[in-house]
């Protein structure tokens, strides 16, 4: 599948489930090209193996079409496949620490899955 075809097929569907096509090339920022570029540069990977799709960050009407510390789910949906993330995304977010034994948790969790604890509190950070 071509890029341009990719950029046309594919859809991110927000927390409020609305469907978003990605920006047609002429529309995609200068720095996200440069680092697709790098990218393919550092890492050895051809175009056929990466393709990078710029959709737009706010919908019509100028509300964010996500964010990572939002909550619910995005979506990309590609001709009857369907990828989701949940939100939080973790990696955006400190650690927790679970109250029973200390260990560091997602900071997206809410619960420790070990025990069953709340994870309200953030991670301690190691003594140097």
């Amino acid at each position: 599948m071509s890029e341009d075809e990719l950029r046309v097929r594919l859809r991110l569907v927000d927390t409020s489930r609305n469907a978003h096509r990605a920006l047609p090339d002429r529309l995609v920022p200068a720095d996200a090209k440069i680092l697709a570029a790098s990218v393919r540069a550092n890492s050895g990977v051809t175009d056929q193996m990466f393709r990078l799709v710029v959709f737009p960050g706010l919908d019509e009407s100028g509300k964010a079409v996500a964010s990572p510390l939002g909550e619910g789910s995005v979506r990309m949906r590609l001709e009857g496949m369907e990828v989701v993330w949940l939100l939080p995304l973790g990696s955006f977010l400190p650690p927790k620490a679970c109250p029973i034994d200390g260990e560091s948790m997602n900071g997206a969790w809410r619960f420790c899955p070990r025990n069953g604890a709340s994870l309200a509190t953030p991670a301690r950070k190691p003594s140097p």
